[in-house]
Formats: structure tokens, C-alpha cells, sequence
């Protein structure tokens, strides 16, 4: 029944885009939203005997979870509720990649989802262009919470923003690199200069590195020639400029240029997260625990509220020790070898990347959800490349046979 998978996957995106469109107003509504469809969606596909085994990403993920566990069973946490916050959230997010990898087993299926999320991309980088050419004063009237004021499409953070393009952007790219139509370079011109805009300085080079890899693999895979990927690397180019002159590069030039508050705040952060890593080696401080520890290890005090360690991959173990960081690790290794195989879905092991210097696994939850159901795209399309090299090596060995019997 092909229909109710669609339904589903409809569903499903529908409920991802209003979860992560709504970041900017305060509620959990949506999030909860987004959870009940999920597990809905796990429970039909679970009756219909469609879970396949779960892939590598789930079962590291189901470790993030075990971690948790055990840190609640042995009281090993120095803060019960924001572990089983998190506990909970990774839990819906290996189900997540579950159901995404399951549903999108189909290859056109697939492509629509593909499809589905660079458009919804593009709109919301072209309201973040818009937005630019707003006064802050009006944007800061949407929200009483000076913290979610939508400066960058729902975002309020130009990282987490950048996040959200490294996620979309390498779709487009692959589309315009394989002569798939000229939309795709201007989609894909649209959405890396909104980051321009957003003046993101991680979000800028990971995006330059990814977009250079999507072409360099388009080439490595044999689906565009020289002359192909000469015309679409141009085109790419003269459509980030174009689009990067409505957005500006001037923030972007000048934050690059000089070092900003925000170096040393998160150094200290780094400091401070290595000795509670150093006290807390095997068991961490407990999943989701770390704003409640830091104020024992700060090393500066600015009056503002340290919400992160501004880190993910300093996070990980000391919230979960090497167990949770192993798991992590096995996490990004997935997506970088899903990319590899598959390019547009290189975005997934792009955030893991821009994770080294920002958080986007703590803190946003819709993001987090968001995020791992472009990781569950990364699982689906592995496993067809999987399946067809696994069908070529069968017909391979047959013919083989069949010469030697002949």
C-alpha cells in the first residue's frame, strides 16, 4: 500500500516543517506535535511488517540511549530531569531515523522528499534575505522572548541557521552538477548566499567545503564530465554572487576579518568543559546536565546564562563519557559514508562538522528532529546503493557460474 507510506511521509514532513517554521514562538506544542506522528507512523509501519533491521545509525543512537539509562538507574546525573528530557529525545530521534529510512525506501519517495526539503529550504532562506532589510525593532515585535526574536527565517541564531542551509544546500547542488535544470543553480545560489547574509563564520566555510565536495563527488561518480561540471561551477558561482550582493558580504567580510567576544567566551567554555570531563571520565555529568554543572567549573562570569558548551563533540563525553562520544563518532561516520556514497545528503555530516564549534544536538529540539530526518534520507539511499551492488554481485557470480558449467 504504497499510498498510506506517502500519507505518511506527508504527514510526517508537514509536521517536521511547522515544528522548525515555529522555533521562534515559544510553545512545545509542536514539538509534541511531531512526536505523536512519529510514533503513529512507527506503529503502522510496525503492524504492516515493514521495519526492516535497524541500520547502524538507530542502533548508535539506541547506545545515546542506553547511556542515559544507565546514568537514571544508577543516579549517576547531576540532573535527573534534564537527562530524562534528553533521554526522551533521543529516543523519538533513532525512531525518527527508523521511520524516515523505512518510508523513504522507495526511491520516488525519496526524490520527493529530497525535493520537498531544498524547496522548503529556499523559502526559508529567502525570507532570511527579506529579513535583512528589516530594522531589528520591527522584527523584536513578533516575540516577547528577546532570545527567539526571527532574525533568519524562524531562527534567532545565525549558526543554527547555517546549520539548517548545510542541511538543504547540497541537494540543489548535486541537481544543478547533473544537468537536472537550471532552477536547482539558482536554489542553490539563493540558499548559500543567505548564509552570506546571516554572516555565520563556521556556516560560511563549511558550506564553501561542502559545496566544493558535492562537485568534486559528482565528478568522482561519474555523473557529470568536465565540461558539465565547468558550466554548472560557474553558474553556481555567478548565482552566489548575484544573490550574495542582494543579501550583503560586507557583516560576513568583517567578521571574518576580526576576532569577536564570542572567541573567548566559548575558549573559556572549552576550558571549562575539559575539567568536568577530567572529574567525570567514565559516566559524565548526565545527558542534557551540563548548564546545571557548568557554574562549578566557569572561569569568567559576563551575567549572561551559559546554556551550552558551544561544542557538541566536547559535550557528548562530558555529559555521557566516552560510551556517548564512541556513539557520536559512529553517528558522523554513517553520514560522512551515506554522503560519500549518496552526495545530497552530504548535509547531514556537515553538521556534525560544524558541531565541533557550535551545538546543534543541545538546545532547538524541532531542529534536532529536523536534522535527523535528513539523516534518515542519509540511511535510505545507503541502503539502495547497498541493495544494488548486492544484486550486481549476485548477477555477477551467476554468470560466472554460468560460464564455468558451460
Amino acid at each position: 500500500m504504497p499510498g498510506v507510506n506517502r500519507f505518511l511521509a506527508l504527514v510526517l514532513g508537514s509536521s517536521l516543517a511547522l515544528a522548525l517554521w515555529t522555533l521562534w514562538i515559544p510553545n512545545d506544542w509542536s514539538v509534541s506535535l511531531v512526536h505523536a506522528v512519529i510514533a503513529i507512523a512507527a506503529m503502522v509501519l510496525a503492524a504492516r511488517g515493514e521495519l526492516r533491521r535497524p541500520p547502524a545509525a538507530v542502533l548508535a543512537l539506541g547506545l545515546v540511549v542506553g547511556v542515559g539509562l544507565l546514568q537514571l538507574a544508577l543516579g549517576r546525573t547531576a540532573y535527573r530531569w534534564d537527562t530524562e528530557g534528553d533521554l526522551i529525545g533521543y529516543i523519538f530521534a533513532a525512531a525518527l531515523v527508523y521511520v524516515v529510512a523505512t518510508l523513504a525506501g522507495e526511491p520516488s519517495l525519496r526524490h520527493q522528499a529530497a525535493t520537498a526539503l531544498v524547496w522548503f529550504g529556499v523559502v526559508v532562506a529567502s525570507v532570511s534575505i527579506v529579513q535583512q532589510l528589516v530594522p531589528y525593532e520591527k522584527l523584536a515585535r513578533l516575540t516577547p522572548n528577546p532570545n527567539l526574536v526571527p532574525l533568519y527565517g524562524p531562527f534567532a541564531s545565525r549558526n543554527r541557521f547555517a546549520m539548517f542551509v548545510e542541511l538543504c544546500l547540497p541537494v540543489a547542488v548535486w541537481r544543478a552538477a547533473t544537468g537536472q535544470g537550471m532552477r536547482y543553480v539558482w536554489m542553490a545560489g539563493i540558499l548559500f548566499a543567505s548564509a552570506v547574509g546571516g554572516a555565520s563564520r563556521a556556516g560560511f566555510l563549511v558550506l564553501t567545503l561542502e559545496l566544493g565536495a558535492v562537485l568534486w563527488l559528482a565528478y568522482r561518480h561519474g555523473a557529470a564530465d568536465n565540461r558539465r561540471l565547468l558550466r554548472a561551477g560557474t553558474q553556481l558561482v555567478l548565482a552566489i554572487a548575484l544573490a550574495g550582493a542582494v543579501a550583503g558580504w560586507g557583516y560576513l567580510a568583517q567578521r571574518l576579518e576580526t576576532s569577536t567576544q564570542g572567541d573567548s567566551i566559548r575558549a573559556n567554555f572549552y576550558r571549562s568543559t575539559l575539567a568536568m570531563m577530567a572529574d567525570y571520565p567514565w559516566t559524565g555529568v548526565g545527558l542534557g546536565a551540563w548548564p546545571m554543572v557548568y557554574p562549578e567549573y566557569a572561569r569568567f562570569d559576563n551575567g549572561l546564562l551559559a546554556n551550552q558548551a558551544h561544542s557538541d563533540w566536547l559535550q557528548w563525553p562530558a555529559e555521557g563519557g566516552p560510551v556517548m562520544l564512541a556513539a557520536m563518532l559512529a553517528l558522523a561516520w554513517f553520514n560522512l559514508r551515506g554522503g560519500v556514497r549518496s552526495p545530497w545528503t552530504l548535509g547531514g555530516f556537515a553538521v556534525f562538522v560544524h558541531a565541533l564549534v557550535d551545538f546543534p544536538f543541545h538546545g532547538a529540539p524541532a531542529f534536532h528532529l529536523f536534522t535527523f530526518a535528513v539523516m534518515g534520507l542519509v540511511v535510505s539511499a545507503e541502503r539502495q546503493e547497498k541493495d544494488v551492488t548486492e544484486r550486481r554481485r549476485a548477477r555477477g557470480l551467476a554468470q560466472s557460474a554460468a560460464v564455468h558449467a558451460s
